[in-house]
Formats: C-alpha cells, structure tokens, sequence
C-alpha cells in the first residue's frame, strides 16, 4: 500500500516508478483502485491548504492566547468584559479610516459589578498613544479598586503592566497597534478587556 502511495507522490526510487508503471500496464485492477483511492486522498490534502486562515484572523487568535494562558492560572477563571458605549460609535467615527485620527475615544466597558472607563489620546503626527484608565466596582463606589494588576497585551505578548492606585486608575502609554487587550488579575474574578483598533497613521 505504502508502494502505491509513494508512486502517487512520485517520491519512489525511478526504478521502483518505472516497476510499478509496469505492474499497472499488466492490467492490475486492485492496483488501480487503490491508486484511485489515493489520487483522491492527495487531491484532497491539496485542497486542504488552500483553507487556511487568514493572517489577520491568526493574530487575532493568538492575542487572546497570553492573557488566557496567564488567566489559566487563577482558580477564578476569566470574564471577558463587553463594550457599553463608545464616543466614536456615537459621533459616527468608528470604523472610519483617518477621519479620528487624533481623537480622543472614550469607551467604558461592564463586567458583573465592574466598570472599566478608558480613554484612549493618540499623539498627532506619531503612532504613539496615550490609555488612561479608571476600574470601579458598582457595589463599593466610593472606594477605589487599589492595587490592582493591570497588564496590556498586544498580538503576541505582554507589552507592559502597571497596578491601580487607590482610586482604581491605571495608566499605559504604548505605539499604537491592533488586536490589544487588558487583563485585570483581581481576588474575586480575572477580567479580560478587547480594546478597539488603536493603530493610526502619522500625519
């Protein structure tokens, strides 16, 4: 059988091509079944690796690899917290190329109990932006999410970590690229925050 498939690939020896092209011309009917059955395996693989997925929706995957190998971690598991309102959304600017470069965006995201108001600043004339950041739980607002881990990621790793003061505000300051995320490592749950593309061009 391993014979037919290497005479299929025409990875065998040029003797052993030209003994099998031989076997065939003798009219071996089991022979040319399985080189059918083969054919159409090979046909098959081949199709195959024209399926595979596009670049942008690999590192898309692999941006969510880091924080949920770190969130893998804690006993608690991991949320992922979901966009509740967006300046751009609302002044018709999202998803527009070029028209908010240099805007500031505000989002503020929800999760059970937490909030997460961010604004993104993107510096004029750079790929250089500005994440100022704010966590509050609903069921104690008056007192500050303090020393909170507060990592970014960026598509493949950790770009920088910073911890909440005693107000619950958080501050990074990073080039601007795409698939980024925050990840909250708190006692009661983990919390993973998709930010929206932040990559602009340089004026």
């Amino acid at each position: 059988m391993m014979d037919l498939a290497d005479f299929v690939r025409q990875s065998a020896s040029p003797a052993k091509l030209g003994e099998m092209n031989g076997h065939l011309d003798s009219g071996c009917q089991d022979c040319e079944k399985t080189i059918a059955i083969w054919r159409k395996v090979m046909s098959f693989a081949e199709k195959e690796k024209s399926c595979e997925p596009p670049a942008s929706a690999v590192r898309i995957a692999h941006s969510y690899i880091s924080p949920l190998q770190l969130a893998s971690s804690m006993p608690q598991g991991v949320e992922v917290a979901k966009l509740a309102f967006d300046s751009h959304a609302r002044d018709g600017l999202a998803g527009t190329r070029g028209s908010s470069v240099g805007v500031p965006r505000q989002l503020l995201y929800k999760c059970g109990t937490f909030c997460i108001d961010i604004r993104l600043e993107p510096k004029p004339g750079s790929n250089y932006v500005v994440l100022v950041g704010q966590l509050i739980d609903a069921k104690e607002p008056l007192h500050g999410s303090n020393d909170i881990s507060v990592s970014l990621f960026g598509s493949e790793d950790k770009v920088s970590e910073t911890s909440t003061n005693k107000f619950g505000e958080f501050y990074f300051g990073f080039q601007s690229a795409k698939h980024m995320q925050l990840f909250f490592g708190m006692e009661s749950q983990a919390l993973v925050v998709p930010l929206p593309e932040t990559h602009t061009e340089a004026a």
